[in-house]
Parts: C-alpha cells; sequence; structure tokens
C-alpha cells in the first residue's frame, strides 16, 4: 500500500471514529451539579454525563476498540517520528481517549 493511501485512509478512518462519537456524545444526558445546601465545598466541573443506555455503552465500546485497531495502525507509520511528533502524538491520543471514555477529568493541552 502506498504512503498516500495510508494516509488517507487514516484520515478516512479517523473521520469516521469522530463522527461515530460526536453522534454518541450528542445523545448522551447531560446533567448538572446540584451545588447549593451542601455543608462543604464541591471541587468538580459543574456538569457530568447522565446514565447511558446500553445501546450508548455498545457504541461506545465499539469506539473504543476501532481507536485502538486505528492508533496501532498510526503507531506503525510513525515508529521513527521525531520526540517531538512522538510527544504531540502522544498528547493528542490521550485527549481523545479522554472523550472516548468520557472522561470528566480536565484535559492537558
Amino acid at each position: 500500500m502506498s504512503p498516500e493511501s495510508v494516509a488517507s485512509r487514516l484520515q478516512s478512518d479517523l473521520d469516521n471514529l469522530t463522527k461515530r462519537l460526536a453522534d454518541l456524545i450528542r445523545d448522551l444526558p447531560i446533567k448538572r451539579r446540584n451545588r447549593h445546601g451542601n455543608d462543604f465545598v464541591i471541587i468538580a466541573p459543574n456538569y457530568y454525563w447522565g446514565e447511558s443506555s446500553s445501546e450508548q455503552l455498545n457504541s461506545q465500546l465499539a469506539i473504543k476498540r476501532d481507536y485502538e485497531e486505528w492508533f496501532k495502525i498510526l503507531q506503525s507509520v510513525f515508529v521513527n517520528a521525531t520526540v517531538n511528533l512522538t510527544r504531540r502524538i502522544q498528547m493528542a491520543d490521550k485527549q481523545l481517549r479522554q472523550w472516548i471514555e468520557l472522561s470528566s477529568e480536565l484535559v492537558d493541552f
């Protein structure tokens, strides 16, 4: 497979994954934390993901599985990348995984 076709395939697959993730996130319930009436301070985001349906959980797991496969291919393409590029790939990977896992933790940029 030519380098162009590998790059095109990676781009196309990533576009598909991010579309599926966006569709999943759009349909998830978002809840607001009740910060009133507590005798203690809550240090957390104001909003959080609500309960997911079994269909949504299955979709999330499929996205996670497909992303793992996609990322292995990306790593094989960039096996000899510079330190700077490898660091940038790792940062982007960490950020996307936090979205896929629906993490409410802050993302380091």
